[in-house]
Order: structure tokens, then C-alpha cells, then sequence
């Protein structure tokens, strides 16, 4: 089963992997927001959770997961994988090289340092959909944000350091 998590950037697609996965799973959850994301979004970046009860991947699923991977090939910007499986660990970072994007694999104690990094580089404006004003300042690195939009920032759970959003919380 795969799920869609919520409370990251707009450019940036999160799924929860448990259980078996299925070509049904990615035909309704993984590719309708891939393919929304990328209406508006020239890049994207993925966070992928594999939970310890992962049981596998059906070949249905691993042909859909081909399809989307090489049908958006340079449309993959950051790919973060979390898990504490450790055969998938090895894999992604055996065959990561492969990938036209950044990737990353994190253990799940360190979810937040993956959506950290996933959201690190991006402006403002694309740190966090909806919120706060600041958080829609437009055009601007983080350095040009006011210093009333910081308090802003601040009460939304973000710190800003230098010119970048250093803490990324995603919404409750």
C-alpha cells in the first residue's frame, strides 16, 4: 500500500510505502501526483518512507514505477528515500549513480533531516504551500525577507539562516 503524505513543498511528491506494493497502488496514488505536480512544476522532488513492514513489490507495480521514473527522466530534481530496511538502503545506494537527480537514502530516525534537505534551496515563496505571508514572499530568496514576515516564519515553524529555511516542519 502506498500513501500520499501532505505538508510539503508543492514541488515535492511524499509517499508512505507498507505492506505489498501494487500496480494499483501506483495507478492510483503515485502517478496522479506525479503527474498533477508536474503541470506546474518543470522539477520535482520525491521523499519516499519505506516502513519496516514492507513486504514488497509486485511486478505490476515495478513496470508503473519504470514508466514514471524514465517517462519524466530530467523532471527529477532531489529524491529522498527513508528507510531502515537494509537491502533497500544498499540497492538505492548501489544504483543511485543512475539517477539524473540528487539522491539520498536516510534512516527513518532521521525523516526530518530528509524533508530538511528535500526542501533546502528552494525560495521562499516554494517552502510551504498556503500559511503565512512570508512564506509567499515573491521572487525573493530568504534573504530579502522582511523582518515582520520573519516573525511570521518563525510562529509557522521555520528559521531562516542566511538565505535559507533552515527547519522545515510540515503542517499537523
Amino acid at each position: 500500500m502506498i500513501e500520499a503524505l501532505k505538508g510539503f513543498p508543492e514541488n515535492t511528491v511524499a509517499f508512505a510505502a507498507r505492506g505489498q506494493l501494487t500496480q494499483s497502488d501506483y495507478r492510483t496514488v503515485v502517478v496522479p501526483a506525479v503527474e498533477t505536480a508536474l503541470m506546474t512544476h518543470k522539477k520535482l522532488r520525491v521523499y519516499f518512507e519505506i516502513g519496516s513492514d514492507f513486504a514488497g513489490i509486485d511486478p505490476g507495480a515495478v513496470w508503473e514505477d519504470f514508466k514514471i521514473g524514465a517517462g519524466h527522466w530530467l523532471r527529477w530534481e532531489r529524491i529522498a528515500v527513508v528507510t531502515d530496511i537494509g537491502w533497500i538502503r544498499n540497492i538505492v545506494r548501489a544504483f543511485g549513480f543512475l539517477m539524473p537527480a540528487k539522491l539520498k537514502v536516510f534512516p527513518t530516525a532521521e525523516a526530518a533531516q530528509a524533508r530538511n534537505w528535500l526542501a533546502s534551496g528552494l525560495g521562499c515563496e516554494q517552502k510551504r504551500r498556503g500559511g503565512s505571508q512570508a512564506a509567499s514572499w515573491q521572487g525573493m530568496g530568504c534573504d530579502h525577507v522582511k523582518p515582520e514576515y520573519r516573525l511570521a516564519l518563525a510562529r509557522d515553524g521555520y528559521a531562516l539562516v542566511g538565505s535559507e529555511l533552515a527547519v522545515f516542519k510540515p503542517e499537523a
